[in-house]
Formats: structure tokens, sequence, C-alpha cells
């Protein structure tokens, strides 16, 4: 998988914090001159807001206040593997970011997978976030202090949960972008998200490189629906999704063709998957059906 990379630029030694394998915390609308709208300004409420018409809840208190709310909610409305997962992924982060200041001279530019064409009115999208995973252990999130301070402490919650969500899908699924985790923060936050993401048994289907990626999700009723996280190497956006009458069990004893359609895109170039077994078990699994030679992708249980 590609790597971080840190790239020292600019006549005054400005470190600027990127890269292509976990670029990317969360960005935010960045309005000086701007009457308030009642909108958020962290992009992915924003996005939930505006572009999925999803509500969130007003919690008076501090960051802690937030949580403790949030982790309530998480017990209530996820499957408890994944809320769990998730409540260690926030602890383990906010034991581990630093905040910059300007006096720094750093610099986390504002995310690259962001709908360009779709933005707050009067507003410049900015870098608040940024985590690093090398060269430390765990991974280090940079946070820009001044940022930081602009937004309200539900926003601050938030940026933790979406990066503990873009941390789970990079670790499960190699997530290269995080549309994925924006759509999923800004829905597992808000009061009237139309049905429960992650609320059944999951299956984490990813070759080793994490080139080609997707999630199977039971429903009720033994539906289940498969997301596309990568295809051809390349993130897709939150979308790619269907539903499949089968629950994850019948999912692994049937082992059905599965093809994604890709938003503005015809027909022949829809992403699609079978299932081929062979003799040597490492060459066992799903396969992209493509004249490129893939990893073929292995499922499991979350």
């Amino acid at each position: 998988m590609k790597k971080w990379i840190l790239l020292t630029l600019t006549l005054f030694s400005t470190v600027v914090i990127s890269g292509e394998r976990d670029t990317h915390g969360g960005g935010y609308f960045f309005c000086p001159n701007v009457p308030d709208d009642g909108t958020y300004n962290l992009l992915d409420l924003w996005e939930g807001q505006k572009l999925e018409n999803l509500t969130y809840p007003h919690i008076n208190g501090d960051i802690e206040a937030q949580f403790n709310f949030i982790f309530n909610k998480f017990s209530k409305e996820l499957d408890s593997s994944f809320s769990n997962k998730l409540k260690a992924e926030i602890i383990a982060i906010r034991n581990n970011f630093k905040f910059i200041s300007y006096t720094d001279g750093i610099v986390i530019p504002a995310p690259s997978d962001a709908r360009q064409n779709l933005s707050k009115r009067g507003c410049e999208l900015k870098g608040l976030a940024s985590f690093q995973s090398i060269p430390w252990e765990f991974g280090l999130l940079y946070i820009d202090k001044v940022a930081y301070d602009q937004i309200s402490e539900f926003e601050k919650a938030a940026l933790f949960v979406h990066e503990a969500v873009y941390k789970i899908l990079r670790d499960e699924v190699g997530a290269a972008d995080s549309v994925l985790a924006r759509t999923i923060t800004a829905n597992i936050l808000a009061e009237n998200i139309d049905q429960k993401l992650f609320s059944g048994r999951t299956l984490a289907c990813t070759d080793k490189f994490g080139e080609n990626s997707f999630y199977v999700t039971e429903k009720n009723n033994d539906w289940s629906f498969v997301q596309l996280v990568n295809g051809y190497s390349q993130s897709v956006h939150p979308d790619t999704k269907y539903m499949i009458p089968m629950s994850v069990e019948e999912f692994l004893k049937k082992r059905p063709n599965l093809e994604f359609p890709l938003t503005g895109r015809p027909k022949e170039n829809n992403i699609k998957f079978k299932y081929r077994d062979d003799e040597d078990p490492r060459r066992t699994g799903y396969f992209l059906e493509t004249a490129r030679r893939f990893e073929p992708i292995k499922c499991n249980l979350q």
C-alpha cells in the first residue's frame, strides 16, 4: 500500500502534511464574512445536512458531554461489535493527537476527496486535521488548533468519530480516501437516519493490498447490502452499493457474483466480482473480472 510522505516545501520551510495512503483527516469550511446560516462547518456534517437532509442533535456541554451522548447513541443504534470497535478507536486517537498552530509552520491541506463542485456558499474549504501513520506505531493525528477552536463542541467530537471510522476502513478494507468515512460519520451521528449502518453482522472483504474491497452488511428480513469500497485500485463514491436478498451466512455459502454500477458511467464500466475455487487456497476467493490480474479477495466476519 502507498505510504504517507512528509514534504518540506516553501521558502519558509513550512511543512505540508500530505500523502496518498492515510491522507486525511477532516476538512472544515472557513467562513469569515458569511452570516451563520445554521449549518455546520465540519465537512462531514455539512454534507450530511445539505446533501443527505440529515439532522443532528444539539447537546449542551463540553466535548466530554458530547462523547457521553454519542457513545450512548452508538450503544443503542449500532451493532455491539462495531460500536465497541469504534469507541476503542476514538479513545485511542484521543490519546494520540497533537495540536499545531501558526508558529509551528505546519499547513494541513484541504481534503482532496471533497465534492469540489458542491461547497458552502461564500466559504473556503480548509484542512482541519491529518492522521499520520508513520513513524508512530499507532499513528498521530495533527489538528489545526486555530481551526479547531472555531467549530462547535459537537463538531469537535464528530472529528474524532470521523478519524476512527476512517481508520477502521483503512485497516479493514484498504480505503484510500475518506468519502465513505464521511458518509458513515454523517449518518451514525444523525437523528433521522433511515436505516442503521453496520447494524447487523458484517463481512469485510478485501485483497491483501486493499486494491479491491467491499463490505457485506446484514439487515433485517435476511437482506444484506453490499458496499463497494475500492475497485480497480480506486476508491469509489459511497452510493456504489445495492441490496441482495440473502443473509451473511447465505452469502458465504452461495458466493454470488457481484456487479457494482458506477454513477454516471456506462454499464460496460460496471465493476464485477466473481468467486473462484482453486486447488491452492491462496488462489481461492473473489476476483475482479478484468484483464489485469489482482490478488484474490477474502471475506472475514467482523
